[in-house]
């Protein structure tokens, strides 16, 4: 981030007091975003901020030099590898460390692997590779993630050189334009092209889109092209000195007003980096109203100044300190805290880490070659020795998933998982963690091994109809059952599975994520974005109808994330989801002579039980909280209340989880959950008895 400078040794003795203030409210916003969100929403613009002024000020030097004929690729890169590698690989180390000691065990390996791809300053792709929401709340965000922004910077820097040195040579393609209209050319279409396709994307890829080097590029140019003009208009641009307060005022709006939902960094971002841009061309110029004082003010010009070590301190303190010292995140005393050990370290990183790396000239250092190949070695280093963690993490976290899968093998012991809930088991310690070990199961390391075939979802917002099955082959005329709804539906994968070793049975699985099976256009779970919600509503009308008339189908398995759906209004409201689109569809499905087994919902943590598992050192039913946090009507309980057919089954699952004083997170030894709703695949088959009660049953029941 705040690479922004051009790394030239003249650089320390002339320092714009403008841009120095530009990277303070830029550092400040984005700090202040992490830490308390919901105070400022539009925080994240710092990012926008400081892509803009790292195009105006790159742009600016390589310029100059290239004019001037003093431009090399090697002198550049070693230039910005003694800027920003020192630093950062030093943040990377520390941020590996404390990501061993204190992080939940479950999260470890993938942090690990982000720290690697993010000391190779990939880590953006890696992050729309697998369609990370940045603005996603209860999310278990990495502790580099803010490492995009530099992945991206550094990208940049790769490919910039290269576009304005094409653009400036007398052999260019652009030749035959003016030579002064031949790189604000460039820049225009860079602009053009790279903002067009951020507009133009598909709406599912709104994640993604964030991260991408391709939908940031247009803000660069816009720094660039500012710089262009400044450099060759000059006293024009003094003009603009009227514009230098309300293009203050106007980062400050949409740091205020704007939200994820705003469309960043599509045309939503238009007014800060244009208000970013006129400042950069304004600098230190006096203007009218412009806030001299307040930009010439000793803190400001401090955080400034120390901006770059600043954002790179302050996201993996927001992350991990509450681990280190048992707190509750965004509370004042993780505020307090990391705000003061973040200046701390970064009043320490500048003077001893940046500035003696970046100034100094003896030994390697002194020559750009050398200085570059042993940084990038440094990186490479960093990166691999994070990659080993992560894969000895990974390995670790894949025996105790075998170890748990052995165990909840049926039958089993009564007090394994579930089993421990039923009104004939005798189990004293039921929510008692056995191993802390077994706090390292996450979704990659869940063991559902379908016979025969497969279980597929489909990503948040997909509306392509995509069923894949497992099961036993049509010679053994199995029981043929259709697994339809979100990914709460897919749990129940696992117990299907278990079924099958003992019956006959064929699966097809209708699953898409965070869509659940109803017919009701206006339910939706709260978390899933307005933009993926068309494909949700096309998918499941689909899916449903699909099921429906498909006369082989002869059981339908129903589940989702209940305790979240609700009804949603144009105006942003919500309404309690009463259950009737769920009930036409489940009626769809009875009248086409199909029998119905309903899995009601399982209660939802407070919070993720990898992370609250971290923050307690108790064993005795650790994460267990009050059983009226919880409703005791979900909308599926609501629209089974409205289904009167004998070849009808709604299957209750409070009662394995709750009793009258509390809900617990721990069963039958084990954790009950892979993180704050969706439960572990070894409690999912110790519930194979009560799935297979339904599906085999003749009669109408309620279960348990």
């Amino acid at each position: 981030m705040l690479s922004d400078k051009s790394g030239a040794p003249a650089e320390r003795g002339s320092i714009v007091l403008a841009y120095q203030a530009l990277r303070a409210l830029a550092v400040s916003l984005v700090f202040a975003n992490h830490l308390v969100p919901e105070a400022l929403p539009g925080g994240f613009i710092g990012v926008d901020i400081f892509f803009v002024i790292s195009g105006f000020l790159i742009t600016m030097h390589l310029v100059r030099e290239m004019e001037g004929g003093s431009f090399s690729f090697a002198g550049f890169y070693a230039r910005r590898a003694r800027r920003l590698l020192p630093a950062a690989l030093t943040v990377l180390l520390a941020t590996a460390i404390a990501v061993w000691l204190w992080l939940p065990p479950a999260r470890i390996a993938s942090a690990m692997n982000d720290v690697a791809a993010a000391a190779l300053y990939v880590v953006n792709w890696r992050l729309a590779n697998n369609s990370v929401d940045y603005f996603a709340e209860g999310a278990a965000a990495s502790p580099v993630t803010h490492f995009w922004s530099l992945s991206v910077e550094e990208q940049f820097y790769l490919v910039w050189p290269a576009l304005l040195l094409l653009s400036l040579h007398p052999r260019s393609p652009l030749r035959r334009m003016r030579s002064e209209h031949r790189l604000p050319v460039v820049l225009a279409l860079v602009i053009v092209l790279s903002l067009a396709a951020v507009v133009l994307a598909p709406q599912v890829s709104r994640a993604a889109i964030y991260f991408e080097t391709q939908s940031r590029a247009w803000e660069f140019a816009a720094g660039g092209l500012a710089a262009l003009i400044a450099r060759s208009h000059g006293g024009s641009v003094a003009a603009l000195r009227h514009l230098a307060l309300p293009s203050w005022a106007m980062l400050a709006v949409c740091g205020w007003l704007l939200g994820p939902q705003s469309g960043v960094p599509g045309f939503a971002a238009i007014p800060p980096v244009a208000a970013t841009a006129v400042l950069l061309m304004i600098g230190d110029r006096p203007g009218i109203g412009t806030p001299a004082a307040v930009i010439r003010l000793r803190i400001v010009q401090w955080l400034g100044d120390r901006s770059y070590a600043i954002y790179l301190w302050h996201w993996p303190l927001v992350v991990i300190m509450p681990f280190a010292l048992g707190i509750s995140g965004h509370g004042a005393t993780h505020i307090a805290l990391t705000i003061a050990l973040c200046l701390a370290l970064s009043a320490l990183t500048k003077p001893f880490i940046e500035d003696r790396f970046r100034f100094g000239r003896t030994g390697l250092l002194s020559r750009p070659v050398p200085a570059l190949g042993a940084l990038v070695l440094l990186s490479a280093t960093v990166a691999l020795g994070s990659y080993f963690a992560a894969g000895r993490m990974i390995e670790r976290a894949r025996e105790v998933a075998e170890r748990l899968y052995a165990l909840s093998q049926y039958p089993q012991g009564s007090c394994f998982g579930a089993r421990a809930a039923g009104a004939e088991a005798d189990c004293q310690h039921s929510h008692r963690l056995l191993e802390r070990d077994f706090a390292l199961q996450t979704w990659d390391t869940q063991i559902v091994r379908p016979p025969n075939g497969s279980l597929c979802q489909n990503p948040p917002g997909d509306e392509r109809l995509n069923p894949c099955g497992f099961g036993r082959p049509e010679s053994e005329n199995p029981l043929r059952i259709a697994l339809i709804g979100d990914s709460h539906a897919g749990m129940w994968g696992a117990a299907l599975i278990e079924m099958a070793r003992d019956i006959p049975l064929h699966v097809k699985g209708y699953l898409a994520s965070s869509c659940a099976a109803t017919l009701d256009d206006a339910s939706f779970a709260t978390y899933l974005t307005p933009e993926r919600r068309p494909g949700c509503v096309k998918w499941r009308k689909a899916a449903i109808n699909a099921v429906a008339n498909d006369p082989s189908i002869d059981v339908v398995v129903v589940s989702g994330n209940a305790y979240n759906q609700a009804r949603s209004f144009a105006n942003g409201t919500w309404a309690e989801d009463d259950g009737q689109g769920f009930a036409d569809a489940w009626r769809q499905f009875l009248a086409a002579g199909k029998r119905v087994v309903v899995m009601d919902d399982v209660p939802e943590l407070p919070e993720r039980l990898p992370d609250c598992l971290a923050r307690t050192a108790a064993s005795d039913d650790p994460c267990s909280y009050p059983a009226q946090r919880i409703p005791h009507e979900t909308v599926f309980a609501r629209a089974a209340a409205k289904i009167a057919d004998d070849r009808f089954h709604f299957v209750r699952m409070r009662d394995v989880f709750c009793d009258e004083q509390k809900c617990h997170a721990v069963i039958g030894g084990i954790p009950a959950y892979m993180d704050g709703d969706h439960i572990s695949a070894p409690l999912v088959r110790s519930l194979t008895d009560r799935l297979k009660k339904a599906v085999l049953s003749d009669g109408a029941i309620v279960a348990p």
